[in-house]
């Protein structure tokens, strides 16, 4: 049966099927007013829980975008923080606490859905009477804020007294967090990030021994040609696991992960369909690499079982940040607990991501406010010390003892973290230092979720031969302007 166009609902399914394993129950979005002692959570809307990947939904809002923003200033005696994860909420009460005499409380507002919080956070943004002083938008609905209509609702981080060039040298900040948070109409920094999302390959070291003869980082390395930029190695380490009855990889969603980052151009282009010969080229990859995998898709039944070694082929490897290992693998490792480690992947990448922005009205506050904001904003994003936010989540103090990936490499490479997970492998921040200063800023659009999605569709249809790959890159085009905003 061909598949042709109007794909849409069926794309936007595959969406929902997406979601993280543990909420597949939907609930209200929660919005939680935090300020010192206060907690008040008040349901916002029926929607998915908030999951730490790139392809959800986020729906639409009509706005006038001629919309300018108002010379309007916030409340004087609070800062007032938006944000969809109570990891930055925690940030915000851990400088308070490490920080006795900063005049000004957090007034947090939490909101804990992806398209719950972007449609609110647009509203009041645009609105301006209610608008944050600082608020976090992530990877999969930060767009409109760094290059599109929604970017003058932002501030440099130079306003507010940060030498943002030099503490970015120095700290050795991720170029892909550094590209992404430049404003495109002037190319001044509007946001950075505490965290980073470079992937690693994560193998089981049992597998490994048994067909490599080794299960050392450095040496998987050398054999699946980690930051190679290519396919090639891995593929020929995918022929021998195969012989020996194993899998490389779980499905080609988790190739997807690497490839997706690779492309020189984004699908959209001057309001237009656009696919990339980086793209392009993945339909070749898949169906190369189809003997060598389960074919599962992200968050399913199947995708978790392979991590725990329950599946009938037991698989090799994924790829993904330090979130996929604390959230995603040690929750469904089970016997195969403290048989992972990670090492360079073939391709360099990086999965999803947060950014912490000022808005246009907290650059509009008087000069002590802005300086206060500004020492928050330097301590999170920029501070190398021991005293600031990276270090205390890098060090393995902050989610106890949870892995985290920073954005500073000067400080990720400082601390020396072990996690049960990766059978204690010691040199882990090394590895994840490199997947985030290699991994490529790809080329985004505001539609890349949907037309990502709909993309995976269509290259399994073609694995399971129901289109040529003629036909399958025909109905892509045919299909993407049908994802296109605007």
């Amino acid at each position: 049966m061909k598949r042709s166009t109007f794909a849409r609902v069926s794309a936007l399914a595959l969406i929902a099927a997406m979601s993280f394993s543990a909420c597949s129950k939907k609930q209200p979005a929660e919005i939680k007013v935090r300020h010192k002692d206060l907690d008040e959570t008040v349901a916002a809307s029926e929607s998915e829980p908030a999951i730490p990947i790139e392809t959800t939904e986020t729906l639409p809002v009509e706005t006038d975008a001629t919309t300018t923003a108002a010379p309007v200033t916030s409340s004087d005696d609070v800062i007032n923080v938006y944000t969809y994860t109570s990891d930055l909420a925690d940030l915000c009460y851990r400088f308070e606490e490490t920080h006795p005499d900063f005049p000004y409380a957090f007034n947090i507002t939490q909101i804990d859905t992806y398209s719950g919080y972007s449609d609110i956070l647009e509203g009041v943004i645009r609105d301006g009477s209610e608008a944050p002083d600082i608020f976090a938008v992530d990877e999969s609905f930060g767009y409109d804020y760094f290059q599109g209509e929604l970017m003058d609702y932002t501030a440099p981080y130079e306003d507010f007294g940060i030498d943002v060039d030099d503490g970015i040298d120095y700290a050795v900040i991720a170029p892909y967090i550094v590209e992404t948070g430049t404003r495109a109409s002037d190319n001044q920094v509007v946001g950075l990030s505490y965290q980073s999302d470079g992937c690693v390959m994560v193998y089981r070291t049992d597998i490994a021994e048994e067909v490599f003869g080794t299960s050392d980082p450095l040496d998987i390395d050398v054999l699946i040609g980690g930051d190679s930029g290519s396919w090639d190695n891995f593929k020929a380490a995918a022929e021998k696991l195969d012989e020996a009855g194993y899998c490389a990889v779980s499905g080609y969603y988790d190739m997807w992960v690497l490839q997706k980052s690779q492309s020189t151009s984004s699908w959209v282009v001057d309001g237009k369909p656009n696919i990339s010969p980086e793209n392009e080229s993945f339909l070749d990859t898949a169906y190369e690499f189809q003997d060598y995998m389960n074919q599962t898709t992200w968050w399913s039944e199947a995708w978790n079982a392979d991590m725990a070694g329950k599946s009938d082929r037991e698989v090799f490897a994924y790829f993904g940040p330090a979130w996929f290992i604390n959230y995603t693998l040690e929750v469904n490792a089970g016997s195969t607990m403290g048989k992972w480690n990670v090492t360079e992947a073939p391709l360099s990448a990086y999965w999803g991501g947060l950014w912490v922005v000022p808005s246009i009205y907290a650059s509009n506050a008087d000069s002590e406010k802005k300086a206060a904001i500004g020492e928050f904003l330097y301590w999170l994003t920029l501070d190398t010390s021991e005293d600031g936010a990276q270090y205390y989540m890098a060090s393995g103090e902050f989610r106890d003892g949870k892995l985290t990936q920073v954005a500073s490499e000067v400080v990720q490479a400082s601390v020396d973290i072990t996690i049960p997970v990766l059978g204690d492998q010691a040199d882990i921040n090394y590895y994840f230092a490199n997947a985030s200063q290699y991994a490529p800023c790809n080329h985004k659009s505001g539609d890349d979720d949907a037309i990502n999605s709909m993309f995976l569709e269509y290259v399994q249809y073609y694995l399971n031969g129901e289109n040529t790959r003629e036909e399958t890159i025909e109905y892509i085009k045919n299909d993407m302007p049908y994802y296109i905003s605007n």
